[in-house]
Protein backbone atom coordinates (compact mmCIF):
# COMPACT_ATOMS: atom_id res chain seq x y z
CA UNK A 1 0.00 0.00 0.00
CA UNK A 2 1.10 3.88 -0.69
CA UNK A 3 2.73 5.01 2.38
CA UNK A 4 4.31 8.35 2.09
CA UNK A 5 4.29 10.80 -1.35
CA UNK A 6 7.24 13.06 -1.68
CA UNK A 7 6.88 15.68 -4.86
CA UNK A 8 9.47 18.26 -5.81
CA UNK A 9 8.62 20.85 -8.66
CA UNK A 10 6.20 19.19 -10.48
CA UNK A 11 3.97 21.41 -12.29
CA UNK A 12 2.51 24.04 -9.51
CA UNK A 13 3.91 22.06 -6.23
CA UNK A 14 7.24 23.19 -5.12
CA UNK A 15 7.11 20.86 -2.50
CA UNK A 16 5.06 18.28 -1.41
CA UNK A 17 5.57 15.72 1.67
CA UNK A 18 1.92 13.38 1.66
CA UNK A 19 1.75 9.99 4.06
CA UNK A 20 -1.28 8.01 3.40
CA UNK A 21 -2.73 5.10 5.52
CA UNK A 22 -4.82 1.79 4.90
CA UNK A 23 -8.61 2.08 4.61
CA UNK A 24 -10.68 4.77 2.84
CA UNK A 25 -8.76 7.97 2.29
CA UNK A 26 -10.90 10.80 -0.19
CA UNK A 27 -9.02 13.90 -1.88
CA UNK A 28 -11.12 16.66 -2.28
CA UNK A 29 -10.97 20.59 -3.45
CA UNK A 30 -12.03 23.12 -6.18
CA UNK A 31 -11.58 22.39 -10.35
CA UNK A 32 -8.50 23.29 -10.99
CA UNK A 33 -6.95 23.28 -7.88
CA UNK A 34 -4.94 20.70 -8.65
CA UNK A 35 -5.97 17.50 -7.87
CA UNK A 36 -5.11 15.41 -11.36
CA UNK A 37 -1.17 16.92 -10.64
CA UNK A 38 -1.00 14.54 -7.88
CA UNK A 39 -2.58 11.41 -10.06
CA UNK A 40 0.03 12.71 -12.70
CA UNK A 41 3.08 12.63 -10.14
CA UNK A 42 2.48 9.31 -9.31
CA UNK A 43 1.74 7.95 -12.66
CA UNK A 44 5.42 9.41 -13.14
CA UNK A 45 7.47 7.56 -11.03
CA UNK A 46 5.07 4.38 -11.80
CA UNK A 47 6.76 4.61 -14.99
CA UNK A 48 4.42 6.64 -17.28
CA UNK A 49 5.95 8.48 -19.79
CA UNK A 50 8.07 11.65 -18.77
CA UNK A 51 6.91 15.38 -20.25
CA UNK A 52 9.41 17.93 -19.64
CA UNK A 53 6.64 20.19 -19.40
CA UNK A 54 5.72 18.74 -15.88
CA UNK A 55 8.81 20.60 -14.64
CA UNK A 56 7.78 24.09 -12.82
CA UNK A 57 9.38 26.64 -14.43
CA UNK A 58 12.41 27.97 -13.33
CA UNK A 59 13.40 24.76 -12.07
CA UNK A 60 16.30 22.18 -13.84
CA UNK A 61 14.87 18.94 -12.63
CA UNK A 62 11.74 17.54 -10.65
CA UNK A 63 11.49 14.37 -8.18
CA UNK A 64 8.56 12.02 -7.78
CA UNK A 65 9.38 9.60 -5.01
CA UNK A 66 6.87 6.73 -3.62
CA UNK A 67 6.94 4.92 -0.40
CA UNK A 68 5.13 1.30 -0.64
CA UNK A 69 4.64 -1.36 2.67
CA UNK A 70 4.75 -3.98 0.12
CA UNK A 71 5.49 -6.72 2.73
CA UNK A 72 2.05 -8.67 2.30
CA UNK A 73 1.13 -9.04 -1.33
CA UNK A 74 4.18 -12.04 -1.90
CA UNK A 75 6.36 -10.16 -4.53
CA UNK A 76 9.52 -11.46 -3.82
CA UNK A 77 9.24 -13.55 -6.86
CA UNK A 78 9.07 -10.25 -8.87
CA UNK A 79 12.51 -8.89 -7.46
CA UNK A 80 14.41 -12.24 -7.66
CA UNK A 81 12.90 -12.47 -11.49
CA UNK A 82 14.32 -9.39 -11.84
CA UNK A 83 17.53 -9.75 -10.11
CA UNK A 84 16.30 -6.96 -7.47
CA UNK A 85 17.19 -6.87 -3.71
CA UNK A 86 13.66 -7.19 -2.38
CA UNK A 87 12.44 -5.33 1.18
CA UNK A 88 9.19 -5.50 2.60
CA UNK A 89 9.13 -1.17 1.77
CA UNK A 90 9.88 -0.20 -1.90
CA UNK A 91 10.77 3.26 -2.51
CA UNK A 92 10.46 4.35 -6.13
CA UNK A 93 11.77 7.55 -7.19
CA UNK A 94 11.61 9.37 -10.47
CA UNK A 95 13.91 11.85 -11.26
CA UNK A 96 13.04 14.35 -14.62
CA UNK A 97 15.39 16.81 -15.96
CA UNK A 98 14.93 19.84 -18.10
CA UNK A 99 17.54 18.05 -20.67
CA UNK A 100 15.58 16.08 -21.34
CA UNK A 101 17.30 13.05 -18.88
CA UNK A 102 15.32 10.74 -16.80
CA UNK A 103 16.51 8.48 -14.06
CA UNK A 104 15.15 5.79 -12.23
CA UNK A 105 15.58 4.40 -8.59
CA UNK A 106 13.88 1.26 -6.65
CA UNK A 107 15.35 1.35 -3.12
CA UNK A 108 17.93 3.99 -4.11
CA UNK A 109 19.39 1.53 -7.08
CA UNK A 110 19.25 2.56 -10.66
CA UNK A 111 16.08 0.77 -12.41
CA UNK A 112 14.69 0.78 -16.10
CA UNK A 113 11.48 2.62 -16.63
CA UNK A 114 9.95 -0.36 -17.64
CA UNK A 115 10.60 -2.34 -13.90
CA UNK A 116 8.71 0.72 -12.23
CA UNK A 117 6.08 0.29 -14.36
CA UNK A 118 6.03 -3.65 -14.08
CA UNK A 119 6.04 -3.43 -10.37
CA UNK A 120 3.33 -0.27 -10.26
CA UNK A 121 0.64 -2.48 -11.60
CA UNK A 122 1.50 -4.61 -9.17
CA UNK A 123 1.20 -2.48 -6.55
CA UNK A 124 -1.75 0.27 -7.75
CA UNK A 125 -4.57 0.23 -9.64
CA UNK A 126 -5.68 3.84 -10.73
CA UNK A 127 -9.13 4.54 -12.06
CA UNK A 128 -9.32 7.88 -14.14
CA UNK A 129 -12.34 8.83 -16.44
CA UNK A 130 -10.71 8.05 -19.42
CA UNK A 131 -10.65 4.70 -17.94
CA UNK A 132 -14.30 4.41 -18.92
CA UNK A 133 -13.04 3.90 -22.37
CA UNK A 134 -11.99 0.51 -21.34
CA UNK A 135 -15.27 -0.61 -21.44
CA UNK A 136 -15.03 -1.21 -25.22
CA UNK A 137 -12.17 -2.77 -24.72
CA UNK A 138 -13.02 -6.87 -25.16
CA UNK A 139 -9.40 -7.46 -23.56
CA UNK A 140 -10.04 -5.99 -21.01
CA UNK A 141 -13.35 -7.50 -20.64
CA UNK A 142 -11.91 -10.79 -20.71
CA UNK A 143 -9.62 -9.53 -18.11
CA UNK A 144 -12.26 -9.02 -14.97
CA UNK A 145 -13.88 -12.58 -16.31
CA UNK A 146 -10.25 -14.16 -15.79
CA UNK A 147 -9.87 -12.31 -12.61
CA UNK A 148 -12.68 -13.20 -11.50
CA UNK A 149 -12.20 -17.54 -12.01
CA UNK A 150 -8.52 -16.97 -11.05
CA UNK A 151 -7.52 -17.80 -14.03
CA UNK A 152 -3.91 -17.31 -13.97
CA UNK A 153 -2.61 -20.66 -14.10
CA UNK A 154 -4.99 -21.41 -17.28
CA UNK A 155 -4.32 -18.55 -19.28
CA UNK A 156 -0.54 -18.92 -18.86
CA UNK A 157 -0.38 -22.52 -19.82
CA UNK A 158 -2.73 -21.70 -22.82
CA UNK A 159 -0.34 -18.84 -23.86
CA UNK A 160 2.71 -21.76 -23.75
CA UNK A 161 0.60 -24.03 -26.10
CA UNK A 162 -0.51 -20.65 -28.04
CA UNK A 163 3.30 -20.03 -28.51
CA UNK A 164 4.42 -23.27 -29.78
CA UNK A 165 1.19 -23.53 -32.10
CA UNK A 166 2.95 -20.25 -33.78
CA UNK A 167 6.18 -21.94 -34.10
CA UNK A 168 5.76 -25.25 -35.54
CA UNK A 169 3.31 -22.83 -37.90
CA UNK A 170 6.38 -20.67 -38.65
CA UNK A 171 8.26 -23.47 -39.15
CA UNK A 172 5.91 -25.06 -41.47
CA UNK A 173 5.86 -21.80 -43.43
CA UNK A 174 9.36 -21.81 -43.69
CA UNK A 175 9.66 -24.93 -45.02
CA UNK A 176 6.92 -25.19 -47.31
CA UNK A 177 8.20 -21.56 -49.11
CA UNK A 178 11.95 -22.86 -49.15
CA UNK A 179 10.88 -26.31 -50.92
CA UNK A 180 8.61 -24.54 -52.97
CA UNK A 181 11.50 -22.61 -53.96
CA UNK A 182 14.01 -25.29 -54.23
CA UNK A 183 11.48 -26.90 -56.50
CA UNK A 184 10.99 -24.35 -58.95
CA UNK A 185 14.60 -24.97 -59.47
CA UNK A 186 15.09 -28.28 -59.15
CA UNK A 187 16.53 -29.10 -63.15
CA UNK A 188 18.63 -26.41 -62.54
CA UNK A 189 20.44 -27.64 -59.56
CA UNK A 190 19.96 -31.04 -60.49
CA UNK A 191 22.04 -30.42 -63.86
CA UNK A 192 24.72 -28.45 -61.64
CA UNK A 193 25.16 -31.41 -59.45
CA UNK A 194 25.38 -33.47 -62.48
CA UNK A 195 27.88 -31.73 -63.84
CA UNK A 196 29.96 -31.64 -61.13
CA UNK A 197 29.62 -35.26 -59.96
CA UNK A 198 30.53 -36.68 -63.16
CA UNK A 199 33.67 -34.52 -63.26
CA UNK A 200 35.19 -37.09 -60.24
CA UNK A 201 36.59 -34.27 -58.72
CA UNK A 202 39.81 -34.87 -56.35
CA UNK A 203 40.48 -32.54 -53.18
CA UNK A 204 43.78 -30.50 -54.40
CA UNK A 205 43.87 -31.76 -58.42
CA UNK A 206 44.53 -28.76 -59.91
CA UNK A 207 47.78 -28.73 -58.16
CA UNK A 208 48.94 -31.94 -59.13
CA UNK A 209 47.72 -31.18 -62.87
CA UNK A 210 49.78 -28.14 -62.61
CA UNK A 211 53.03 -30.03 -62.22
CA UNK A 212 52.43 -32.33 -64.54
CA UNK A 213 51.72 -30.27 -67.46
CA UNK A 214 55.16 -28.74 -66.38
CA UNK A 215 56.91 -31.55 -66.47
CA UNK A 216 55.09 -33.19 -69.58
CA UNK A 217 55.96 -29.89 -71.72
CA UNK A 218 59.72 -30.14 -71.06
CA UNK A 219 59.64 -33.83 -71.32
CA UNK A 220 63.16 -33.43 -73.67
CA UNK A 221 64.65 -31.54 -72.12
CA UNK A 222 64.34 -33.84 -69.02
CA UNK A 223 65.13 -36.96 -70.41
CA UNK A 224 68.38 -35.43 -72.23
CA UNK A 225 69.59 -33.89 -69.13
CA UNK A 226 68.91 -37.51 -67.09
CA UNK A 227 70.88 -39.30 -70.55
CA UNK A 228 73.74 -36.72 -69.81
CA UNK A 229 73.84 -36.69 -66.50
CA UNK A 230 73.91 -41.06 -66.24
CA UNK A 231 76.69 -40.73 -68.96
CA UNK A 232 78.49 -38.81 -66.86
CA UNK A 233 78.30 -40.97 -63.80
CA UNK A 234 78.13 -44.42 -65.51
CA UNK A 235 80.14 -44.18 -68.61
CA UNK A 236 83.37 -45.57 -68.99
CA UNK A 237 85.45 -42.75 -68.12
CA UNK A 238 82.47 -41.45 -65.86
CA UNK A 239 82.87 -40.38 -62.45
CA UNK A 240 81.63 -43.89 -60.88
CA UNK A 241 84.56 -45.51 -62.55
CA UNK A 242 86.73 -42.57 -61.70
CA UNK A 243 86.29 -43.10 -58.21
CA UNK A 244 86.74 -46.49 -58.30
CA UNK A 245 90.13 -46.45 -59.30
CA UNK A 246 90.77 -43.46 -56.62
CA UNK A 247 89.34 -46.11 -54.02
CA UNK A 248 91.86 -48.35 -55.73
CA UNK A 249 94.67 -46.33 -55.38
CA UNK A 250 94.25 -45.03 -51.89
CA UNK A 251 93.54 -49.06 -51.09
CA UNK A 252 97.06 -49.59 -52.30
CA UNK A 253 99.12 -46.98 -50.48
CA UNK A 254 97.05 -47.42 -47.45
CA UNK A 255 98.71 -50.88 -46.67
CA UNK A 256 102.27 -48.66 -46.07
CA UNK A 257 100.70 -45.84 -44.45
CA UNK A 258 97.20 -46.21 -42.25
CA UNK A 259 96.44 -42.39 -42.39
CA UNK A 260 95.39 -43.43 -45.94
CA UNK A 261 92.97 -45.36 -44.63
CA UNK A 262 90.29 -43.34 -43.61
CA UNK A 263 90.27 -41.26 -46.95
CA UNK A 264 89.90 -44.05 -48.46
CA UNK A 265 86.78 -45.13 -46.24
CA UNK A 266 85.16 -41.82 -47.06
CA UNK A 267 85.71 -41.84 -50.66
CA UNK A 268 84.52 -45.43 -51.13
CA UNK A 269 81.14 -43.85 -49.07
CA UNK A 270 80.73 -40.90 -52.05
CA UNK A 271 81.34 -43.67 -54.49
CA UNK A 272 78.23 -45.21 -53.04
CA UNK A 273 76.09 -42.32 -52.28
CA UNK A 274 76.77 -41.45 -55.99
CA UNK A 275 75.93 -45.05 -57.35
CA UNK A 276 72.55 -44.96 -55.88
CA UNK A 277 71.82 -41.66 -57.39
CA UNK A 278 72.86 -42.59 -60.17
CA UNK A 279 70.35 -45.49 -60.08
CA UNK A 280 67.93 -42.93 -59.57
CA UNK A 281 68.61 -40.97 -62.27
CA UNK A 282 68.60 -43.86 -64.51
CA UNK A 283 65.22 -45.51 -63.33
CA UNK A 284 64.27 -41.42 -64.06
CA UNK A 285 65.51 -41.90 -67.12
CA UNK A 286 63.93 -45.26 -67.66
CA UNK A 287 60.37 -43.93 -66.73
CA UNK A 288 60.58 -40.27 -68.85
CA UNK A 289 57.57 -39.95 -70.79
CA UNK A 290 57.44 -37.55 -73.92
CA UNK A 291 54.07 -38.98 -75.14
CA UNK A 292 52.38 -36.15 -76.56
CA UNK A 293 48.51 -37.61 -76.41
CA UNK A 294 49.50 -37.62 -72.29
CA UNK A 295 50.32 -33.91 -72.61
CA UNK A 296 46.60 -33.63 -73.99
CA UNK A 297 44.73 -35.45 -71.70
CA UNK A 298 46.32 -33.49 -68.64
CA UNK A 299 45.89 -30.23 -70.51
CA UNK A 300 41.99 -30.72 -70.91
CA UNK A 301 41.89 -32.17 -67.48
CA UNK A 302 42.89 -29.07 -66.32
CA UNK A 303 40.93 -27.11 -68.51
CA UNK A 304 37.91 -28.58 -67.36
CA UNK A 305 38.50 -27.90 -63.85
CA UNK A 306 39.26 -24.80 -64.83
CA UNK A 307 36.23 -24.12 -66.45
CA UNK A 308 34.33 -25.07 -63.21
CA UNK A 309 35.71 -22.80 -61.22
CA UNK A 310 35.46 -19.66 -62.93
CA UNK A 311 31.61 -20.85 -63.41
CA UNK A 312 30.84 -21.32 -59.85
CA UNK A 313 33.46 -18.33 -58.98
CA UNK A 314 35.49 -20.26 -56.98
CA UNK A 315 39.58 -20.66 -56.19
CA UNK A 316 39.94 -24.51 -56.27
CA UNK A 317 38.59 -27.64 -56.35
CA UNK A 318 37.75 -27.52 -52.39
CA UNK A 319 35.09 -24.90 -53.21
CA UNK A 320 33.69 -26.99 -56.33
CA UNK A 321 33.81 -29.89 -53.85
CA UNK A 322 31.44 -27.80 -51.42
CA UNK A 323 29.56 -26.49 -53.71
CA UNK A 324 28.56 -30.20 -54.91
CA UNK A 325 27.70 -31.37 -51.43
CA UNK A 326 25.52 -28.45 -51.00
CA UNK A 327 23.71 -29.11 -54.26
CA UNK A 328 23.33 -32.46 -53.52
CA UNK A 329 21.61 -31.31 -50.10
CA UNK A 330 19.55 -29.67 -51.29
CA UNK A 331 18.71 -31.79 -54.14
CA UNK A 332 17.87 -34.07 -50.99
CA UNK A 333 15.87 -31.83 -49.44
CA UNK A 334 13.81 -31.24 -52.01
CA UNK A 335 13.53 -34.99 -52.70
CA UNK A 336 12.44 -35.65 -48.69
CA UNK A 337 10.22 -32.13 -48.71
CA UNK A 338 7.19 -33.34 -49.33
CA UNK A 339 7.73 -35.93 -45.97
CA UNK A 340 9.07 -33.19 -43.94
CA UNK A 341 6.24 -31.01 -44.72
CA UNK A 342 3.81 -33.72 -43.84
CA UNK A 343 5.52 -34.61 -40.86
CA UNK A 344 5.46 -30.28 -39.63
CA UNK A 345 2.16 -30.58 -40.90
CA UNK A 346 1.74 -33.37 -38.25
CA UNK A 347 2.82 -31.48 -35.86
CA UNK A 348 1.04 -28.29 -36.82
CA UNK A 349 -2.10 -30.43 -36.01
CA UNK A 350 -0.75 -31.89 -32.78
CA UNK A 351 -0.15 -28.07 -31.67
CA UNK A 352 -3.15 -26.95 -32.72
CA UNK A 353 -5.39 -29.49 -30.50
CA UNK A 354 -2.79 -29.20 -27.46
CA UNK A 355 -3.96 -24.96 -27.59
CA UNK A 356 -7.61 -25.56 -28.36
CA UNK A 357 -7.88 -28.01 -25.52
CA UNK A 358 -5.75 -25.33 -23.17
CA UNK A 359 -7.98 -22.41 -24.78
CA UNK A 360 -11.38 -24.91 -23.75
CA UNK A 361 -9.84 -25.59 -20.14
CA UNK A 362 -10.02 -21.47 -20.04
CA UNK A 363 -13.38 -20.66 -21.67
CA UNK A 364 -15.66 -23.36 -19.27
CA UNK A 365 -13.80 -21.97 -16.51
CA UNK A 366 -15.02 -18.50 -17.66
CA UNK A 367 -18.44 -19.52 -18.36
CA UNK A 368 -18.56 -21.10 -14.81
CA UNK A 369 -18.04 -17.56 -13.20
CA UNK A 370 -20.31 -15.91 -15.85
CA UNK A 371 -23.73 -16.38 -13.78
CA UNK A 372 -22.11 -15.00 -10.55
CA UNK A 373 -20.77 -12.41 -11.64
CA UNK A 374 -23.69 -10.95 -13.85
CA UNK A 375 -26.07 -11.39 -10.63
CA UNK A 376 -23.53 -9.79 -8.58
CA UNK A 377 -22.68 -6.66 -10.62
CA UNK A 378 -26.26 -6.61 -11.33
CA UNK A 379 -27.26 -6.64 -7.29
CA UNK A 380 -24.71 -3.54 -7.16
CA UNK A 381 -26.40 -1.51 -9.67
CA UNK A 382 -29.28 -1.91 -7.96
CA UNK A 383 -27.95 -0.49 -4.80
CA UNK A 384 -26.91 2.24 -7.26
CA UNK A 385 -30.64 3.38 -7.95
CA UNK A 386 -30.73 1.21 -11.16
CA UNK A 387 -33.22 -1.68 -9.83
CA UNK A 388 -34.79 -2.44 -13.39
CA UNK A 389 -30.63 -2.56 -14.74
CA UNK A 390 -29.77 -5.69 -16.78
CA UNK A 391 -26.09 -6.67 -16.81
CA UNK A 392 -25.32 -9.74 -18.85
CA UNK A 393 -21.83 -10.96 -20.31
CA UNK A 394 -21.75 -12.37 -23.75
CA UNK A 395 -19.52 -14.95 -24.83
CA UNK A 396 -18.62 -16.34 -28.29
CA UNK A 397 -16.21 -18.60 -29.44
CA UNK A 398 -13.51 -17.01 -32.19
CA UNK A 399 -10.40 -17.92 -33.78
CA UNK A 400 -6.97 -17.96 -31.89
CA UNK A 401 -6.24 -14.75 -29.50
CA UNK A 402 -3.41 -13.83 -27.29
CA UNK A 403 -6.58 -14.55 -24.49
CA UNK A 404 -7.90 -17.39 -25.63
CA UNK A 405 -10.73 -18.66 -28.04
CA UNK A 406 -13.39 -16.09 -26.53
CA UNK A 407 -15.11 -12.86 -27.62
CA UNK A 408 -16.29 -11.31 -24.76
CA UNK A 409 -18.76 -8.29 -24.29
CA UNK A 410 -20.56 -6.92 -21.79
CA UNK A 411 -23.94 -6.01 -22.67
CA UNK A 412 -26.33 -3.47 -20.45
CA UNK A 413 -29.72 -1.98 -20.32
CA UNK A 414 -31.29 -0.09 -18.15
CA UNK A 415 -34.82 -0.90 -18.25
CA UNK A 416 -36.76 -4.07 -18.52
CA UNK A 417 -38.43 -3.25 -22.01
CA UNK A 418 -34.96 -2.92 -24.15
CA UNK A 419 -32.73 -5.77 -24.39
CA UNK A 420 -29.15 -5.73 -23.06
CA UNK A 421 -26.44 -3.98 -25.54
CA UNK A 422 -22.88 -3.74 -25.46
CA UNK A 423 -22.05 -1.47 -22.45
CA UNK A 424 -20.33 1.08 -24.66
CA UNK A 425 -23.70 1.60 -26.81
CA UNK A 426 -26.62 2.45 -24.63
CA UNK A 427 -25.44 3.23 -21.57
CA UNK A 428 -24.80 6.98 -19.97
CA UNK A 429 -21.81 8.52 -18.13
CA UNK A 430 -23.36 7.92 -15.14
CA UNK A 431 -24.44 4.64 -15.97
CA UNK A 432 -21.14 3.71 -17.25
CA UNK A 433 -19.36 4.99 -13.91
CA UNK A 434 -21.86 3.06 -11.71
CA UNK A 435 -20.65 -0.05 -13.90
CA UNK A 436 -16.91 0.73 -13.69
CA UNK A 437 -17.42 0.95 -9.88
CA UNK A 438 -18.92 -2.42 -9.56
CA UNK A 439 -16.60 -4.11 -11.62
CA UNK A 440 -13.68 -2.72 -9.42
CA UNK A 441 -15.53 -3.69 -6.43
CA UNK A 442 -15.16 -7.15 -8.25
CA UNK A 443 -11.93 -6.76 -9.38
CA UNK A 444 -10.96 -6.12 -5.37
CA UNK A 445 -12.59 -9.24 -4.59
CA UNK A 446 -10.55 -11.23 -6.77
CA UNK A 447 -7.13 -9.52 -6.99
CA UNK A 448 -4.62 -8.68 -3.87
CA UNK A 449 -4.27 -5.14 -5.43
CA UNK A 450 -2.24 -3.22 -2.58
CA UNK A 451 -3.95 0.31 -3.79
CA UNK A 452 -7.01 1.23 -5.53
CA UNK A 453 -7.00 5.18 -6.99
CA UNK A 454 -10.45 6.69 -8.48
CA UNK A 455 -10.48 9.65 -10.37
CA UNK A 456 -13.43 10.97 -10.28
CA UNK A 457 -15.57 7.68 -10.81
CA UNK A 458 -18.79 9.48 -9.28
CA UNK A 459 -19.14 11.65 -12.31
CA UNK A 460 -22.27 12.29 -13.29
CA UNK A 461 -24.04 10.93 -10.22
CA UNK A 462 -25.40 12.68 -7.11
CA UNK A 463 -27.28 12.67 -3.90
CA UNK A 464 -28.54 8.56 -2.66
CA UNK A 465 -26.45 7.36 -5.58
CA UNK A 466 -23.15 9.42 -4.75
CA UNK A 467 -23.53 7.88 -1.40
CA UNK A 468 -23.74 4.71 -2.42
CA UNK A 469 -20.81 4.73 -4.44
CA UNK A 470 -18.65 6.13 -0.83
CA UNK A 471 -20.16 3.21 0.80
CA UNK A 472 -18.98 0.64 -1.99
CA UNK A 473 -15.70 2.29 -2.11
CA UNK A 474 -16.06 2.40 1.38
CA UNK A 475 -16.50 -1.41 1.92
CA UNK A 476 -13.47 -1.97 -1.05
CA UNK A 477 -11.03 -0.18 1.66
CA UNK A 478 -11.50 -2.91 4.62
CA UNK A 479 -9.16 -5.11 2.45
CA UNK A 480 -7.61 -2.81 0.00
CA UNK A 481 -6.33 0.76 0.26
CA UNK A 482 -8.45 2.79 -1.37
CA UNK A 483 -8.27 6.85 -2.39
CA UNK A 484 -10.89 8.54 -4.53
CA UNK A 485 -10.55 11.70 -5.99
CA UNK A 486 -14.10 13.40 -5.67
CA UNK A 487 -16.28 16.47 -6.07
CA UNK A 488 -19.36 15.02 -4.09
CA UNK A 489 -20.13 15.45 -0.48
CA UNK A 490 -21.65 12.27 -0.22
CA UNK A 491 -18.68 10.33 -1.45
CA UNK A 492 -16.21 12.17 0.85
CA UNK A 493 -17.65 11.36 3.84
CA UNK A 494 -17.65 8.02 3.85
CA UNK A 495 -13.61 8.17 3.67
CA UNK A 496 -12.01 7.37 7.41
CA UNK A 497 -9.26 10.46 6.17
CA UNK A 498 -9.87 13.66 3.48
CA UNK A 499 -7.58 15.57 1.73
CA UNK A 500 -7.80 19.25 0.90
CA UNK A 501 -6.12 20.16 -2.50
CA UNK A 502 -6.08 24.02 -2.73
CA UNK A 503 -4.34 26.72 -4.35
CA UNK A 504 -2.19 29.57 -2.66
CA UNK A 505 -0.35 32.45 -4.24
CA UNK A 506 3.16 32.71 -2.54
CA UNK A 507 5.77 35.85 -4.02
CA UNK A 508 3.65 35.90 -7.50
CA UNK A 509 3.37 32.08 -8.13
CA UNK A 510 -0.05 29.88 -8.30
CA UNK A 511 1.77 27.13 -5.87
CA UNK A 512 -1.17 23.71 -5.02
CA UNK A 513 -0.96 22.45 -1.94
CA UNK A 514 -2.49 19.59 0.46
CA UNK A 515 -3.08 19.34 3.20
CA UNK A 516 -4.62 16.50 5.79
CA UNK A 517 -8.03 17.67 7.41
CA UNK A 518 -8.85 17.21 10.95
CA UNK A 519 -12.49 17.27 11.97
CA UNK A 520 -13.09 21.02 12.04
CA UNK A 521 -12.03 21.14 9.03
CA UNK A 522 -13.32 18.22 7.35
CA UNK A 523 -17.12 19.88 8.32
CA UNK A 524 -16.28 23.06 7.25
CA UNK A 525 -14.93 21.50 3.71
CA UNK A 526 -18.00 18.99 3.69
CA UNK A 527 -20.30 22.20 4.56
CA UNK A 528 -18.85 24.33 1.00
CA UNK A 529 -18.96 21.26 -0.89
CA UNK A 530 -22.33 20.98 -0.19
CA UNK A 531 -23.40 25.09 -0.24
CA UNK A 532 -20.54 26.66 -1.61
CA UNK A 533 -18.03 29.25 -0.34
CA UNK A 534 -20.85 30.97 2.04
CA UNK A 535 -21.26 28.18 5.00
CA UNK A 536 -24.84 28.39 6.08
CA UNK A 537 -25.79 27.16 9.84
CA UNK A 538 -28.19 24.38 7.66
CA UNK A 539 -24.65 22.89 5.59
CA UNK A 540 -22.79 22.37 8.70
CA UNK A 541 -25.59 21.07 10.11
CA UNK A 542 -26.34 18.38 7.42
CA UNK A 543 -21.62 18.04 7.14
CA UNK A 544 -21.84 17.12 10.75
CA UNK A 545 -24.67 14.59 9.60
CA UNK A 546 -23.26 12.82 6.49
CA UNK A 547 -19.85 13.03 8.67
CA UNK A 548 -21.49 10.67 11.78
CA UNK A 549 -20.42 13.75 13.70
CA UNK A 550 -22.55 15.06 16.68
CA UNK A 551 -22.87 19.33 17.06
Amino acid sequence: MLRHLHIENYVLIDKLDLDFAEGFSAVTGQTGAGKSILLGALGLVLGNRADLKSISEDKDRCIIEAEFDISDYGLEHFFEENDLEYSDYCILRRELYRSGKSRNFLNDSPAAASILRALGERLIDIHSQHNNLLLKDSGFQTSILDSAAQNAGLLNEYRIRLKELQQKRKELDSATESIQSAKADYDYISHQYRQLESANLKEGEEKQLEEDMKRLEHASDIETSLAESNEYLNGDNGIISMLKAVVNRLSHISSFDQSFKEIEQRVESCRIEIKDIAEEISSALDASDTDPEKLQKVQDRFDLLYDLMQKHKVNDTSGLLQLQAEYKKRLEQIETGDEKIGQLAKEVSAAEEAAMQAAEKLSASRRKVIPHLEQSICSMLEALGMPNARFAIDMRTCGFTPSGIDDINFLFSSNRQNAPRAVSQIASGGEISRIMLCIKAQMARFEHMPTMIFDEIDTGVSGEVAARMGKIMKDISANTQVICITHLPQVACKAARQYKVYKTEECGNDLTRVKLLDKKERITEIAQMLSGENLSEAAIKNAQDLLGINS
